[in-house]
């Protein structure tokens, strides 16, 4: 990732960027299991998206809450995210999209009240058929109507490139900034997508493209049963080894380690670095999945890490 940038989703406090992510390819998604979805398994495939994009990054975290929510304790919601970008990489493009999903536990304080979340998000964005008014250098668009009985609000804007901070925006005559959101409840949750791009494009692309995406989760999460969080998402997907068996190779990788000279520590064990350029040499574990693997390690007690990145097994 060469750079950090906002999300094109509704972001409030808690906006999400391409540096919080984990980079992922295709082969991190799977299809959704007819029976038993899992959340992750409702964001859209690459052959889902029109025009062609590339999964370029996942996150997975706790659903946020409105201020008035705030004293229950997080985990009884959670979120999905994915980043499409033209190449499949984080770095600031032409058109970018992504979408996240958003699930409620029964004892979530929003799960009786999916359009407060709803309207929550919009609250975030600032954006409502009231405030929509902006200046003539934007022009702007917002509906709000019922799909399949739930509620859907698609807005978007077209604001002019004040500052060029890209060749391709120097390059354009009148570069703009597109942006186009849609925000869908379903009966267990929130859908959101959005997009942007820029320097020149038309703006009536980029709220039909969120809109057919929009329809086709909506579709999906309407013929699925409700589906369930997994844990282990966005990690562990697109390797042939499970979570404990790259524990299991984790343990022995710092066992060999433990003895190896290194200028970088002055008693056994494994040095960080090392650790994870070697598990991602051998095992193709991104460091950052790697980092997960050690949190298992250190939660079952099977290792410490006390002593400054050089990590021992107990």
């Amino acid at each position: 990732m060469t750079e950090s940038y906002n999300l094109p989703l509704v972001g409030g406090a808690r906006a999400l960027t391409t540096s919080a992510m984990m980079p992922a390819t295709d082969a991190h998604m799977r299809q959704p299991a007819e029976s038993d979805p899992r959340l992750h398994q409702l964001l859209p495939k690459t052959t889902d998206v029109e025009p062609p994009y590339t999964v370029a990054g996942l996150h997975a975290d706790s659903a946020s809450l409105a201020e008035r929510y705030e004293e229950h304790p997080a985990g009884r919601g959670r979120t999905v995210t994915a980043l499409y970008t033209p190449d499949g990489t984080c770095a600031y493009q032409k058109r970018s999209l992504a979408c996240r999903i958003t699930y409620f536990d029964d004892d979530h304080p929003y799960s009786d009240d999916i359009d407060g979340y709803h309207d929550q998000k919009l609250n975030e964005a600032s954006v409502d058929s009231d405030r929509a008014a902006y200046t003539d250098w934007i022009d702007s668009t917002y509906t709000r109507d019922e799909v399949n009985g739930l509620t859907r609000t698609v807005f978007s804007s077209r604001k002019p490139i004040l500052i060029a901070q890209t060749s391709g925006q120097r390059n354009a005559t009148r570069p703009v900034l597109v942006t186009a959101i849609v925000v869908q409840s379903t009966s267990w949750g929130v859908i959101e997508i959005g997009t942007h791009q820029w320097p020149d494009p038309d703006p009536g692309v980029a709220r039909e493209s969120v809109i057919t995406l929009a329809g086709t989760l909506t579709h999906r999460a309407d013929r699925l049963p409700r589906p369930t969080p997994d844990s282990q998402w966005p990690l562990f997907y697109g390797h042939d080894l499970s979570q404990a068996e790259l524990a299991t190779a984790m343990q022995t990788s710092i066992a060999e380690l433990t003895d190896e000279p290194s200028e970088l520590k002055n008693e056994p064990g494994a040095v960080l670095a090392t650790l994870l350029d070697r598990f991602q040499a051998e095992y193709d574990v991104a460091p950052r999945e790697a980092r997960k693997i050690l949190t298992v390690l250190d939660q079952r007690g099977d290792i410490n890490d006390s002593s400054a990145g050089l990590i021992k097994l107990t």
